[in-house]
């Protein structure tokens, strides 16, 4: 199978407003208390940037989505059915859910690397795993380079030896 179906059968597109909260706050989790007592999260201004930039609507107009109102906290009731739909767009546009544990490649029996000026054959007999940010490039890129970069044991963002051709792969999650 190649690179890009195997992966894409494994990974989870962002599409709900708890996936997106969810990225967010993983990404930005900064807080900030103020002298009257309020704390600032800074995954809420970047999450309405987004929101704002996907909608077409003002970053004020997205902030409302996170704000306490009447005693309520904002995530205890629903969002919108527009807002639904635009948790789903902006989804699209954001990395993708990965297993946790990263990925299992196993290749079909032969891997082709260019060492030198030469492409060379090689036989895989064991499985090797990829994760942590060469994970998320993969799942987002599907750069047959950071395949080749783990069979040999290198950074997956490393200049390393060459793709000769397409690995046939299977790919299935760590967990």
């Amino acid at each position: 199978m190649d690179v890009q179906s195997a992966i894409e059968r494994l990974v989870k597109i962002r599409s709900t407003r708890e996936e997106i909260v969810d990225y967010y706050k993983e990404l930005f989790p900064q807080v900030k208390q103020l002298k009257n007592g309020k704390v600032l999260e800074a995954w809420k201004s970047h999450a309405a940037s987004a929101i704002a930039d996907q909608e077409g609507i003002s970053k004020d107009s997205a902030m409302r989505r996170f704000q306490d109102r009447g005693g309520k906290h904002w995530y205890d009731k629903g969002p919108s059915r527009e807002a639904r739909e635009g948790y789903q767009e902006l989804g699209l546009e954001l990395p993708p859910i990965l297993p946790k544990g990263g990925f299992k490649i196993e290749v079909g029996s032969v891997l082709y690397v260019q060492y030198s000026r030469e492409c060379e054959k090689r036989t895989i007999r064991n499985a090797f795993t990829i994760s942590g940010e060469g994970a998320e490039m993969l799942a987002v890129t599907f750069d047959e380079q950071i395949i080749i970069n783990a069979y040999n044991n290198l950074e997956w963002n490393e200049d390393g030896y060459g793709v000769c051709a397409p690995p046939n792969v299977n790919v299935s999650p760590v967990n």
